[in-house]
């Protein structure tokens, strides 16, 4: 088998992996360090697709195939080659042997019970054609036919039974509750290879089959028995017996599987379901602060566990840039479902300035249990620093970090995987004998910089954290040669980037951001080399993987070997001409006659880059009156050039309203991109009323009449 090495992430398991990794030696000869550095830190190549939280060794009888849960302990099912008697062995979730061997009743011989299903009342185990029935290890209460022999899996999910066996149909069987009766069996479809062992998952409302065909394979059905999902429980066991769901009280909602194995074994598997589940939403992101100003945001706090179960949760850290207030900052006994967590931020004193960071929740009984909202600030950027950083080609000063979003001057980005994602660290180095190539494409301007992300890491009898500072890098730029590294186009050598923190990955290993500017590369899509050339620290990069897919494709190399990922990389270069709307003016007008026309003007205006071109359009207004525009809409606006917009409205026929409302205008390119004139309308108050009064005054006061004729 060929050898790959890279670093992939997994808690525990990874430090795991990263004992394993000390038996080895690094030696002087290239292909000996190749064999001797084992290729992952972490989830081994071919882990099954569930965690195993738990196993219980059953090495009582050498011959179990079946497992039941009767809410309490596990009854295990045994065949009779080792005591001349069919066993049911009972195990408590810890593994303690609460009773057994206690001999099976009924007629069961041979292999025995093949699987359990409890419904509440009686353990039923599949045997021949029948399901026998125990209301306790010992008694046997009865019987009822299933439609095939011999039923093997078995599972129960409150109103149906269902079984299956080696290359049988899926079957429903609905019991009338009459002990010698034949059950009316329903053909759900299949056959189906191997099957074993069924359990119904109330939580996700199906069935999970385990095989004994040598596959490991697991499959997923709905209660239709339509296939859901295949998943594997190898390389860790290949041959499965029977299975049950089991709600635990130590690992929660769980599938439980016994492993025909040496010893049999019963194995806890997690779905997804044991105990609380933090998660949470959001993200934080406010632009043109100024300095000082408090703004608010929110995010949501979400328990996506077991029903039932209560969460208990704390804010771990937020950014140390501002002032930062949370309500509530922490909570417990939070059921599945959701909180609303409101924020406060003091914005920094620093003016021209980019701010980011994460606020990172946990779990307060589960410090493995993260979640993370991504936060950025930024603080108004003069035009003038903006104009001198685009001069320099993106040389960045001190006064604005890079911030790898693809923004302006981005030409192609494939962004890390973050610390909790399935995240993978390649080695490319000439001294361990690796080179990793990756491909780009669409690239519409000279690249003139590269930045990319991975870790500075010493391997000798195991991976420690090395020290970014001492690694001499060589790029190379290739032409791609039907998707693969074709022609040397540029070859750049000798070179100590900058680089910056990125990232801690399982709390062992420190990632950077290296970068490196005054490349010159027209090359709208081809391949790419990074490879650490030289330390004196022995230090090596592995560099980080992306799972951006667009851009990326999900393919890489390793010395030529595929890779089944991208890696993190962006290239930058030439500046692109953006346009900006902006439009003035307001409409106002009063006493107007339902009915009546009247007129006015706004402007429109591109702001935007020098050489940018403005396309815009009027996309909604008010619904009252009727509206006119001359032009309702442009292309082509360059930078400095004022459009003037005549407006005509034709007002309601409402007398005596008030009305107001809002023209909205959008670059046809950026949605948005919007700006907004204030419109009002008044038609005019009624005089009728008032003149009536004002004549009944003075026929009655002829003095006071006479004033009054002089006022109005």
């Amino acid at each position: 088998m060929e050898k790959r090495n890279f670093l992939k992430g997994a808690s525990v398991l990874l430090i795991a992996a990263v004992m394993i990794l000390s038996t080895f030696a690094v030696t002087a000869n290239t292909d000996e360090i190749k064999a001797d550095i084992a290729p992952t830190i972490g989830v081994p190549q071919g882990r099954g697709d569930f965690p195993i939280l738990f196993e219980i060794d059953l090495d009582l009888n050498t011959q179990c195939v079946g497992v039941g849960y009767d809410g309490d302990n596990f009854w295990v099912s045994a065949g009779d080659a080792d005591t001349g008697y069919c066993e049911f062995y009972i195990y408590a979730e810890d593994g303690t042997l609460v009773e057994g061997p206690v001999h099976q009743g009924g007629s069961a011989t041979g292999w025995g019970h093949r699987d359990m299903a409890y419904d509440g009342d009686y353990m039923f185990g599949s045997y021949d054609f029948f399901m026998d029935g125990f209301s306790d290890p010992s008694t046997y209460e009865g019987l009822f036919q299933g439609p095939i022999s011999p039923n093997r899996a078995m599972a129960y999910d409150g109103t149906y039974f269902y079984t299956s066996g080696f290359s049988e149909q899926l079957w429903q069987v609905e019991w009338d509750g009459s002990w010698g009766s034949v059950g009316t069996a329903v053909d759900l479809g299949g056959p189906h290879s191997g099957a074993y062992g069924l359990a119904y998952d109330e939580m996700s409302d199906c069935l999970w089959m385990t095989t004994a065909d040598y596959t490991g394979n697991l499959f997923q059905f709905d209660m239709t028995g339509g296939l859901l999902n295949t998943y594997s429980l190898l390389p860790e066991y290949d041959i499965q017996g029977g299975c049950t769901m089991a709600n635990t009280a130590t690992y929660g909602y769980v599938l439980v599987v016994l492993q025909q194995f040496t010893p049999d074994r019963l194995t806890f598997y997690d779905l997804g379901y044991s105990g609380p589940n933090l998660d949470c939403a959001g993200d934080l992101d406010w632009v043109d602060v100024e300095p000082g100003a408090t703004v608010t945001g929110s995010f949501t706090v979400d328990n996506i566990g077991d029903a039932g179960s209560e969460l208990d949760w704390e804010i771990e850290s937020f950014p140390d840039w501002g002032t930062w207030t949370f309500d509530p900052d922490g909570g417990t006994g939070l059921l599945p479902g959701s909180v609303t967590v409101d924020v406060e931020v003091v914005a920094p004193d620093d003016p021209e300035t980019e701010f980011a960071g994460e606020v990172v929740l946990v779990n307060s009984d589960d410090p493995t249990d993260t979640c993370i909202i991504a936060a950025a600030l930024v603080t108004p950027v003069s035009q003038q620093f903006i104009q001198a950083s685009v001069a320099n080609n993106f040389i960045q000063s001190s006064q604005v970090p890079y911030q790898p979003i693809g923004g302006l001057g981005s030409l192609y980005l494939q962004t890390p995987v973050g610390p909790d994602g399935s995240w993978t660290f390649t080695t490319s180095d000439v001294l361990l004998g690796y080179l990793v190539q990756d491909n780009f494409h669409d690239v519409t301007a000279t690249i003139e910089d590269l930045h990319w992300w991975g870790l500075p890491l010493i391997y000798s009898s195991g991976w420690t954290q090395g020290n970014p500072e001492d690694l001499e890098f060589e790029v190379i730029f290739y032409e791609d040669d039907a998707g693969s590294p074709g022609a040397v186009v540029a070859t750049y050598s000798n070179l100590f980037p900058t680089y910056t923190f990125y990232a801690n990955y399982a709390g062992l290993y420190d990632a950077y951001l290296w970068e490196i500017d005054g490349l010159d590369v027209d090359l709208a899509a081809g391949w790419l080399s990074i490879q650490s050339t030289s330390s004196p620290t022995s230090t090596s990069l592995l560099w980080a993987n992306s799972e951006d897919i667009p851009p990326g494709d999900g393919y890489s190399l390793q010395d030529g070997g595929a890779l089944e990922y991208d890696e993190a990389f962006e290239l930058t270069g030439g500046v692109p001409t953006i346009p900006d709307l902006d439009c003035d003016g307001t409409l106002s007008w009063i006493d107007v006659t339902p009915g009546e026309t009247v007129a006015g003007t706004f402007t429109v205006e591109n702001i935007g880059d020098d050489g940018s071109m403005l396309d815009w359009c009027i996309v909604s207004y008010p619904d009252w009156g009727t509206f006119t525009f001359d032009p309702d809409g442009g292309t082509g606006l360059p930078i400095g050039e004022v459009i003037t917009v005549d407006v005509e409205v034709v007002a309601p026929d409402d007398p005596e309203t008030e009305f107001e409302g809002e023209i909205v205008l959008e670059n046809c390119d950026d949605p948005t991109d919007t700006c907004t004139i204030n419109v009002a309308l008044a038609t005019p108050q009624s005089q009728s009323l008032i003149l009536q009064f004002l004549d009944m005054i003075a026929q009655r006061f002829p003095i006071l009449g006479m004033i009054l004729a002089a006022l109005f």
